[in-house]
């Protein structure tokens, strides 16, 4: 950037710092000035009314750059530059509660996109991680002309993109956190979808290899022989017993969740799984040249409950997903649950698990099941 441009931007700056004003405009730049929750939380952004990243019918969305208040340099990498949303006349009670809802969503199911909500000469002023890709669908000469980085896709990626898009507009469709009520978009469209194109750090099969889960399976097996204790008549108390008990043990699953990079994969891990059958079989003396047993089998002995991911659609999976604390969140809301931890565990209180009440019977599938059995043995 020209020297005569910092100074532009830098004298804008001093300008915002000792007037009351929140903007100003420096060459092609408008500069605001963003005042945090302390006074002396101060930043300040520019952006080019032409630099815009997508734009609708309520709402443009500028390319915003911090400005560095002591030189007036623009910061350029894609991790300072933030989206600026900017929408008219917040003082209408239409606007205030759009823009709550919209950012609570944006808090509650997106929390990387860190937006933050400011009031500048009665201008709501939204900010967000910006996205580079540009909008799902332009308009050249007349025509609509689909985005090149879609039109690389193929077939399986598009609809991988397709569904993305639609989980998306069903989080706000759905309800908003404090309220319940729907959002209703009634301006969606693909020249109002701005997308967001991640490559991968490295290629190939390499970034998607999966963690390894150890495991553990352990058998016990303890046997008296037929003949063994007390004669009572023939029958033996103390023998023909067989028991036998089977452990198994995995460590939980890795999968990735909203992740902060695109480096940045296999990120929430699952709880362990374990389970205990135990087998109990007694046989009796021999009859008619047979041998009677009798049995008890019981699977999941401990009746341990592991959380069953088909019983959710997509919108009550996010929800529980975003109820957990996890280490992308901040705040209260940062810790290091498991994805499969539930309320009834009696330490995750926390937890949203709400689902259809018809599909209740689904959570918890594999139950502790008891067999009681007799074989004859020819």
């Amino acid at each position: 950037m020209p020297e005569n441009e910092n100074a532009a931007l830098k004298a804008a700056v001093e300008e915002l710092k000792t007037s009351n004003k929140q903007e100003t405009k420096a060459g092609d730049y408008i500069v605001i000035k963003v005042t945090g929750p302390s006074p002396k939380d101060i930043r300040f952004f520019a952006y080019d009314e032409l630099e815009k990243l997508g734009a609708g019918t309520f709402s443009v969305v500028y390319k915003a750059y911090p400005v560095d208040a002591s030189t007036g340099k623009l910061g350029a990498t894609q991790k300072e530059i933030r989206a600026l949303k900017k929408l008219r006349d917040t003082y209408q009670t239409t606007s205030k509660d759009e823009i709550r809802d919209e950012v609570e969503i944006f808090y509650k199911h997106y929390p990387r996109v860190k937006p933050e909500v400011h009031v500048i000469n009665n201008y709501s002023h939204i900010f967000t991680e910006a996205f580079e890709g540009g909008n799902l669908i332009d308009y050249k000469d007349g025509k609509a002309v689909l985005n090149p980085s879609i039109q690389a896709l193929n077939l399986s990626e598009r609809f991988q993109l397709a569904f993305q898009l639609a989980v998306g507009f069903n989080l706000f469709h759905h309800n908003t956190p404090t309220t319940g009520a729907a959002i209703i978009l009634g301006d969606i469209k693909p020249a109002n979808v701005i997308i967001k194109v991640v490559k991968p750090a490295k290629e190939g099969a390499e970034q998607f290899r999966p963690v390894a889960q150890p495991s553990l399976r352990a058998s016990l097996e303890f046997h008296t022989p037929i003949d063994f204790g007390p004669d009572l008549a023939g029958f033996h108390l103390l023998g023909g017993w067989a028991i036998n008990m089977i452990y198994t043990w995995q460590s939980g699953a890795y999968e990735t969740f909203l992740p902060r990079g695109p480096d940045e994969t296999n990120n929430v891990q699952w709880v362990d799984y374990s389970n205990m059958n135990l087998r109990i079989r007694k046989q009796i003396r021999k009859i008619f040249g047979t041998q009677p047993e009798l049995y008890i089998s019981i699977t999941n002995l401990f009746d341990q409950k592991y959380l069953n991911r088909g019983a959710f659609n997509d919108s009550e999976w996010l929800e529980y997903m975003n109820s957990l604390k996890l280490p992308m969140f901040e705040g209260d809301r940062n810790g290091s649950d498991r994805i499969g931890i539930y309320p009834e565990d009696g330490k995750s209180e926390h937890v949203n698990v709400n689902i259809n009440p018809l599909k209740n019977w689904q959570l918890f599938l594999w139950p502790r099941d008891i067999y009681i059995g007799a074989r004859i043995y020819f």
